[in-house]
């Protein structure tokens, strides 16, 4: 287990925590441009949403806490044409929400237990660089945009692009593809265990084909992979010529699973493929295909 352990904290790029974890500075400040520039001028300090990172053996270490509570970050805005989930909202904030798509609240609800649910934010899953993800993967399939703040201004990029380059300070999760189609699997050894793979395919339909596909895969190594071989495979494709060994041979094209003690590469590839075949039998029988 120990050995898991370090590969997991080795590949979320952390630190491990020291175990005397006093004089740690804590702030509280009221406004973006003051914990901006608390993070700028002190080499050490991390931003604090929920916290649950800092409880994981893997936490990293830290000098000061630049804590987000007071920014107004957490609310959840749903309208016609957006959905804007706030960096501080908590996990359970997103799978109580009956406004949002419900492979998303249906994601939310997955995250562990309760009891985490309620400390996790939504900004903490996309900045913590943890090993597997529920949310990330779905999100992406949305082509999820994200609000950061930097030099002292607001920013948009896509969630995407923004998890290569980790600019900033994170405000809020945005959601403007309301019409897509997502589904996702998750294979978990326990109810309140960390999923082994998440799976995610998000798309559009027009004239019964393929547009703007994103297949998007978690857990089978550190880094949430985006498999831009599946995505060419599905786009431009009549709907019901979907060959799912066809598809499956694509997305494992772009994965690199790593072995746990909990699985090895090979039995990632096959939850993979079992994801795969699952998601496109779900979206045809819903009608989606």
């Amino acid at each position: 287990m120990n050995d898991e352990y370090t590969r997991m904290e080795a590949e979320m790029e952390f630190e491990p925590q020291p175990p005397d974890k006093k004089n740690v500075a804590y702030y509280a400040p009221a406004t973006l441009e003051d914990a901006e520039r608390l993070k700028t001028e002190n080499p050490g300090f991390h931003y604090l949403g929920g916290g649950t990172i800092l409880n994981w053996r893997g936490s990293p270490r830290v000098k000061g806490l630049i804590d987000l509570k007071s920014l107004s970050l957490s609310g959840i805005e749903v309208t016609s044409s957006q959905i804007i989930i706030g960096a501080t909202a908590t996990i359970q904030d997103v799978a109580g929400c009956a406004d949002l798509p419900k492979p998303l609240s249906l994601a939310a609800g997955l995250f562990s237990s309760k009891n985490v649910r309620n400390m996790a934010t939504v900004g903490g899953t996309a900045t913590g660089k943890f090993f597997v993800s529920d949310l990330l993967p779905v999100l992406l399939a949305y082509n999820a945009d994200v609000e950061y703040f930097q030099g002292q201004a607001k920013a948009v990029m896509p969630l995407a692009q923004w998890l290569n380059d980790r600019r900033g300070m994170i405000c809020s999760v945005i959601l403007r593809q309301l019409q897509r189609s997502v589904a996702f699997k998750q294979e978990k050894i326990s109810k309140i265990d960390f999923p082994l793979i998440v799976t995610a395919i998000g798309w559009d339909i027009a004239d019964k084909q393929i547009h703007d596909p994103c297949v998007a895969i978690s857990g089978a190594s550190g880094k949430i992979v985006l498999s831009q071989s599946g995505a060419a495979y599905l786009a431009g494709k009549d709907a019901s010529a979907i060959d799912v060994d066809a598809l499956n041979a694509a997305v494992q094209q772009d994965v690199q699973p790593t072995e746990t003690i909990k699985a090895s590469p090979r039995v990632k590839r096959g939850i993979i493929a079992s994801h795969l075949q699952g998601i496109v039998r779900e979206l045809r029988k819903e009608g989606t295909l």
